[in-house]
């Protein structure tokens, strides 16, 4: 009996990936039964609470984000940082270019589809 037992296998598991699976296992329920449909990770987070889990924000929005269905229906950013030259008051200080297509700009034998702008 004792050889017996000396050639089983031992498995040995990380107990921070059996949490994360359990964690992610409990949010995937929550997320994707019949019941709710929760656009935000606030509601996410009110609905876990009230099923007596302890999920921090960061945690739900950082598993809402892998999630496909999640990222398709992803609601819209309420404010978008663009570039700004208004500052700008010096000549040459900051450029921008691009190239615009030209259907239909030929010269001698050349035939030119795109031109380089640059904007100073």
């Amino acid at each position: 009996m004792g050889e017996r037992q000396a050639e089983r296998p031992v498995i040995y598991i990380d107990p921070q990936k059996a949490r994360d699976l359990d964690r992610d296992l409990t949010l995937q329920e929550i997320y994707y039964r019949s019941e709710g449909y929760y656009q935000t990770a606030e509601k996410m987070l009110d609905v876990c609470k009230k099923a007596g889990y302890k999920f921090t924000l960061s945690m739900i929005k950082k598993w809402l984000n892998c999630q496909a269905l999640y990222q398709i229906y992803k609601p819209w950013p309420k404010f978008i940082q663009y570039a700004s030259f208004n500052s700008i008051q010096t000549l040459n200080k900051a450029h921008q270019s691009d190239t615009i297509p030209m259907p239909h700009d030929k010269v001698g034998n050349r035939i030119y589809k795109y031109r380089g702008v640059i904007k100073d």
